[in-house]
């Protein structure tokens, strides 16, 4: 897996040498700098914003925590301190745990696994949330197999997709002919996101982002008419038009 950059800052140079022997021992942690000045430290994370900062409370200039506070953005910290004062306020500014000196190797790494854990956690989270916004926004893709290649459609290009025996002809903004895809309606509609897709009858699944109207029986997208079956009539409802409805 991908390593995690980190700093450490301590105005004691003894104690980020310390440090460093530690992480030196974690194949997953990177060591980018070790600082005894907050102003060192600023700007280097002003060049390269390390998700994991290492950080002493009591120095010369500043605290840790007025050193985490006055930082453009809020990296997660280990606070390594010998007075306990600071602890509250360290878990305002995203410290995941606080290390009183001296203390042992094993309470170290626990503290940077459980760091590894949470970082590991919200780029997994923010990597879902980033692949939900390119979905809903049309900008995922798929591949299709036809009779002579393998072909790219972009989500935001399907208008819909009809079912044709074991086929399916998959219906393209400004095309006037669709594609056969060598694939049932079926299987095409599992591997679609629902985000963008709609199965709204038998033989038809559509692109919602391209509705541009609909009564009971029909839905319009762009210049072609869809029908609606009965038993999905309630779903395309509750899906296209209940959610997004302006009352009166």
């Amino acid at each position: 897996m991908e390593k995690i950059k980190c700093i450490v800052l301590d105005n004691d140079i003894i104690n980020c040498n310390v440090v460093a022997s530690y992480l030196e021992e974690m194949p997953r942690m990177e060591l980018g700098g070790k600082f005894t000045k907050p102003a060192k430290a600023a700007q280097f994370l002003m060049r390269e914003q390390v998700p994991l900062v290492f950080i002493d409370m009591k120095m010369p200039e500043m605290t840790g925590i007025e050193f985490l506070r006055s930082l453009s953005y809020k990296p997660y910290a280990i606070i390594i301190s010998s007075f306990p004062d600071f602890a509250l306020e360290g878990y305002e500014v995203n410290a995941l745990d606080y290390l009183l000196k001296p203390f042992s190797e094993e309470r170290f790494f626990g503290a940077v696994n459980k760091a590894i854990h949470r970082i590991d956690a919200n780029e997994k989270a923010s990597a879902t949330d980033t692949l939900k916004s390119m979905i809903k926004t049309g900008e995922g893709f798929f591949f299709i197999h036809t009779k002579q290649q393998y072909i790219k459609i972009h989500y935001k290009d399907v208008l819909y997709i009809e079912a044709l025996e074991n086929f399916v002809k998959i219906y393209l903004r400004d095309k006037p002919e669709p594609i056969i895809g060598l694939v049932n309606l079926k299987l095409i509609e599992s591997s679609l996101s629902s985000e963008v897709f709609l199965r709204t009858h038998k033989s038809f699944i559509i692109n919602i982002n391209h509705v541009t109207a609909m009564d009971t029986d029909n839905m319009k997208l762009e210049n072609k008419l869809v029908p609606i079956g009965r038993a999905y009539k309630e779903m395309v409802m509750e899906t296209v038009i209940k959610k997004n409805l302006i009352k009166h």
